[in-house]
């Protein structure tokens, strides 16, 4: 609009100044040049403001897009927030709840232990009661039995004395049939032994008796062979050595009466049976339970050391001092003997 103004100014200062000179035309010219150029500029500078306001509307248009975005983003995080809030609020809620509800539980669960111990300690009052009374019932039973048994121990110490007295005179009785029985027994055997000795005496002389009967058969067979030698040479010849044809009769065994003499093995058997009488009965031994060591070089006995007991004198000693058998006795068996009974046994032996 400013254009065309002038244009129209121009116009009219072009009629009002026709007689101008060109170089004024010139001037005019340029300055129209230098207008329609500084127009031109105007229009750009005024385009580029539309344009640089277009643009600026268009990033304030922008900007505000962005400002709501930005706020519905402000809005969706907050609500998010929110709802995450909300949703910690009511998981806190629900922990409480859970909580108080655990709370009730344990406050029930103390409630009832609380009661169950109260009940257990009513049920162990009562059971320290039922104790007590059964306590005192079970120490009047103690006592009674106690008297019972302190009288049932007088009865029985009573008894014993009567059995004791009784075993005494029964083992006394005893002592005495075996002892009788022993020396009946030593009798007998001494007269089955004089009995076998004299049979065996018997027995050799008889054998001794038919040895000189065929020895006196031999001779006067031999004298009746020389008669028939006699008879038959003639008498001329002379007998050379007449001493040859002699016999010695003193050595024919003499008659010699039975039973006159005892034989060594009679008085070797007598002599055993006077040792065995010198032995301990087997009642009068000693009991190996009595005795806890040896009897001769006190070595205690143990797991290791084990006892022994003598069959000449009946005493307890270790393996080392009773460890010999000899014989002796009714039936002359091997026996075990201490090393004392030994040398006394072989001492009887050799002065048989």
């Amino acid at each position: 609009m400013e254009y065309k103004r002038r244009i129209k100014e121009q116009e009219n200062f072009e009629q009002d100044t026709a007689g101008e000179d060109s170089e004024m035309e010139e001037r005019l010219r340029a300055q129209l040049e230098e207008d329609r150029l500084r127009e031109e500029r105007l229009k750009e500078e005024e385009e580029f403001k539309r344009k640089l306001k277009e643009e600026e509307k268009r990033i304030r248009l922008q900007q505000q897009r962005e400002l709501e975005v930005m706020e519905k983003q402000d809005r969706l995080s907050k609500k998010m927030q929110e709802d995450k809030r909300k949703e910690l609020l009511l998981k806190e809620k629900e922990e409480e709840e859970k909580r108080l509800l655990e709370e009730q539980l344990l406050l029930q669960k103390l409630k009832e232990e609380e009661e169950q111990r109260l009940a257990e300690e009513r049920r162990l009052q009562e059971e320290e009661e039922e104790r007590q009374r059964l306590l005192e019932e079970e120490q009047l039973r103690i006592q009674k039995l106690e008297e019972e048994r302190l009288r049932l121990i007088q009865e029985r110490i009573e008894q014993e004395k009567l059995r004791k007295k009784k075993a005494e005179e029964e083992a006394e009785l005893e002592k005495q049939r075996r002892a009788d029985m022993e020396k009946k027994r030593i009798a007998a055997l001494k007269a089955r032994q004089l009995e076998e000795a004299n049979r065996i005496e018997r027995a050799r002389l008889a054998k001794k008796l038919k040895k000189r009967e065929s020895v006196t058969k031999r001779a006067e067979e031999r004298l009746a062979l020389i008669d028939d030698l006699f008879d038959e040479s003639p008498k001329t010849t002379p007998v050379k050595n007449d001493s040859a044809l002699n016999i010695d009769l003193s050595s024919l065994p003499r008659s010699t009466p039975i039973n006159l003499t005892k034989s060594f093995e009679a008085s070797r058997n007598e002599n055993r049976i006077a040792a065995v009488s010198k032995s301990v009965p087997e009642s009068q031994w000693v009991n190996p339970n009595d005795e806890p060591q040896c009897m001769n070089c006190d070595k205690s006995f143990g797991m290791f050391t084990g006892s022994k007991q003598c069959r000449h004198c009946g005493k307890v000693f270790c393996s080392s001092c009773c460890y010999k058998k000899t014989k002796f006795g009714v039936e002359n068996s091997q026996q075990l003997v201490c090393n004392n009974c030994f040398n006394l046994v072989q001492s009887e032996e050799a002065r048989m």
